[in-house]
């Protein structure tokens, strides 16, 4: 037991010193008018922006038919007709949308529409509510999955074309002609560019929604020029 004592006293020893040297250091700090150091807060990390597009299972009807799909991985596909699909362009959460390798086109976080290719603005922007297009056409998505267009401009422009059958001088002709333009192309079907009987399911968030509206929007400026959906 003897041995102990010794053993306890040299312990003891050491936390004195050590509890003498903080106590010197502090009272040294005090006294050149100083303050002790204080403790150092917890950083928090910083977070980027937000995504454009979150990807989901998203998919667009005209009636009982499906015509547009949007899966998690980003890839889409689009109907041909009741049957037949085709895949589409590739979407990813920067608001980028891509056909295979190469982007067409860049959706930014404030809604305007980049053409890559072309290195200029699209026409366009695109929120989680609409697309406004520049000559006054508005695609909207209610929050029950309906989608309408607003037209507030008189007729769209008549398609480039080799003859001509009359629609230059028809308003009517012309925007029919457009439209079998898109359905031949395999872009678009039935009523799809009128939003008439289509609706959305899946667009759950807003992100969601953005990113099914910007390839619905895609798809409209598609007609009658690049196509922004379809491999070239």
């Amino acid at each position: 037991m003897q041995a102990v004592f010794p053993l306890l006293e040299r312990c003891l020893g050491r936390i004195t010193a050590m509890i003498r040297k903080h106590v010197l250091a502090l009272l040294a700090t005090v006294a050149c008018g100083g303050t002790p150091a204080a403790p150092t807060a917890p950083t928090t990390p910083t977070t980027g922006a937000a995504p454009t597009f979150e990807l989901g299972d998203v998919t667009v009807y005209r009636g009982k038919h499906a015509w547009l799909e949007l899966h998690r991985n980003g890839k889409t596909r689009i109907a041909t007709g009741e049957t037949a699909w085709v895949d589409g362009p590739t979407l990813a959460t920067d608001g980028t949308v891509a056909l295979g390798a190469a982007p067409e086109a860049v959706v930014h976080g404030d809604g305007t529409v980049e053409d890559v290719a072309m290195h200029s603005p699209m026409a366009m922007t695109v929120t989680s509510e609409r697309v406004t297009f520049r000559d006054g056409t508005v695609v909207e998505l209610s929050a029950d999955g309906r989608v309408a267009v607003t037209e507030t401009h008189d007729d769209p422009p008549p398609p480039p074309e080799e003859e001509d059958d009359g629609s230059a001088n028809d308003p009517q002709l012309a925007r029919q002609h457009a439209i079998e333009q898109a359905r031949a192309a395999g872009i678009l079907g039935k009523d799809a560019l009128d939003g008439e009987g289509e609706r959305v399911e899946g667009a759950d968030t807003p992100g969601k929604r953005r990113a099914i509206l910007a390839l619905i929007g895609l798809a409209r400026a598609s007609v009658g020029g690049h196509d922004y959906l379809r491999a070239r």
